[in-house]
């Protein structure tokens, strides 16, 4: 399997290399198994060097590897996260790490994962198992003791997950749920990206579950699987 992954950086180089240790770990492991791993990444409007010192960590690597230069043009810090113009630049960006993937039709799965989080390779390999059963999933995402990415995921009752156990009325532990959206984390089957599914400028990852849908897929939450926000 050809395996792709995606995430954006911006003002990044404090944790460039928590991420290329997870990301270095888990191409190890997948080549272990007769799999490759490529990366699809894009960077833009940062006032350190963390263009420059992508380039270096790419070539010094030697990662199979896409690098986008990505600029909006916003410096606005967002301290709130629903606001319209971060979605809109934040969609932007996401939406042309995708746009790279649909283009490279060899790709059999597909993972989405910011590039400030915590997880390990185990996490993600088995997130990816769960591709051969349902065509996209989500792991659970938390800071510390709780849930931390109440806005993007959302049940299908249409309810927001919360902060504390049991985090959405619809989890149960060691079974995959359907849900509507999730931030953070989304892993896709190759059919579920080329079909053309994007981030929404308007709602973002709200956008992203609707658009899976609308492409005639569906959305799936382990509940037993975390990233971590720092």
């Amino acid at each position: 399997m050809k395996i792709a992954l995606g995430s954006m950086f911006r003002d990044s180089t404090g944790y460039l290399d928590r991420y290329f240790g997870q990301v270095g770990h888990l191409r190890s492991v997948l080549e272990s198994h007769g799999h490759s791993l490529k990366l699809f990444l894009a960077e833009g409007d940062s006032e350190d060097r963390t263009w420059d010192r992508l380039q270096v960590y790419l070539s010094d690597g030697g990662w199979d590897h896409a690098l986008l230069k990505r600029e909006h043009g916003s410096k606005h810090p967002w301290h709130w996260s629903d606001v319209p113009e971060r979605w809109k630049a934040i969609s932007w960006v996401c939406n042309g790490i995708i746009e790279c993937v649909q283009g490279d039709h060899a790709v059999d799965a597909f993972i989405y994962v910011e590039s400030d989080l915590g997880w390990d390779s185990q996490t993600m390999i088995k997130l990816l198992s769960h591709l051969a059963d349902v065509p996209s999933v989500a792991p659970m995402a938390f800071a510390g003791d709780n849930f931390y990415d109440l806005w993007g995921h959302i049940g299908m009752d249409g309810k927001h997950f919360g902060p504390f156990p049991p985090y959405h009325p619809s989890l149960v532990p060691g079974q995959l749920t359907e849900i509507y959206s999730a931030g953070s984390c989304i892993l896709m089957r190759g059919d579920v990206v080329r079909s053309g599914v994007r981030w929404d400028s308007i709602d973002h990852c709200r956008g992203l579950g609707r658009s899976i849908r609308e492409a005639g897929y569906s959305l799936w939450i382990d509940p037993d699987s975390r990233v971590v926000h720092y």
